[in-house]
């Protein structure tokens, strides 16, 4: 069973980690009694998009988002180890707010650590064959987008585990937004770490990964909500009377 970080205030952005392993000893003053040697994060992008169909396809659609200054105000930092890895998501047209946030974090960057190339839902996992007629194709104001990439940042020295770990990646799209896991278990092959953590996570913490986020268990459990209903227009005001 999972518990909430103790030591915490309720308000507090951390005070929800999940962790299968008890407690998660953080305090307000110190931070983690015990940080964290890599953090994985898919953060919940704000990106301001028009389509002469709607918003369907925005994630503003889906769930909600946040703002680059207030994911920059998160106290990521606070969960890092000396030597810690963060693995961020980031779309191509917030990739400078991406590298702006990292920084804020307190972490360098250092390359793109994988390329997800996106396959249709309905390949699955059989072999490709035709990889063209795979791939993806999501909307773009100029070429049509189907990958999305994992920025590599680091505070101190986090180690290297596996030299074998490739950047590209083919894998299958399932819900909107809804990483493929074998990300989990790349990062797990790549870095080196005792302690991990996802940060806006779907999934249930595991024995490899504490979790936080609003959404904390809900991919394991099928509750993802469907796309946000569009909020009710305005009335229109009333012509003045000339």
């Amino acid at each position: 069973m999972t518990q909430r970080a103790n030591g915490l205030d309720a308000e507090h952005p951390f005070a929800s980690i999940r962790s299968v392993h008890g407690e998660v000893p953080l305090d307000l003053v110190g931070g983690p009694a015990e940080r964290y040697d890599l953090i994985y994060a898919d953060p919940c992008w704000s990106f301001d998009a028009w389509s002469e169909k709607g918003n369907d396809r925005n994630a503003k659609s889906w769930y909600d988002c946040m703002s680059v200054d207030e994911l920059k105000a998160l106290p990521v930092g606070d969960l890092a180890a000396d030597d810690c890895m963060l693995a961020c998501w980031a779309t191509y047209p917030c990739l400078a707010d991406a590298l702006e946030v990292i920084e804020a974090w307190g972490f360098t960057y250092v390359t793109v650590g994988f390329v997800w190339v996106k396959l249709n839902k309905k390949v699955g996992l059989r072999r490709i064959i035709d990889l063209a007629k795979d791939i993806f194709m999501s909307t773009g104001y100029w070429t049509r987008s189907n990958s999305e990439i994992i920025i590599l940042a680091k505070k101190g020295q986090p180690q290297r585990g596996s030299k074998g770990v490739r950047e590209i990646v083919h894998a299958p799209r399932a819900g909107h937004s809804e990483k493929p896991l074998i990300f989990r278990e790349l990062l797990e092959e790549l870095i080196v770490a005792d302690r991990r953590i996802e940060l806006f996570c779907r999934h249930n913490a595991d024995e490899q990964w504490d979790a936080w986020g609003n959404q904390v268990g809900a991919h394991d459990a099928g509750t993802i909500k469907k796309r946000k209903p569009e909020p009710e227009p305005a009335p229109m005001p009333l012509l003045e009377a000339a």
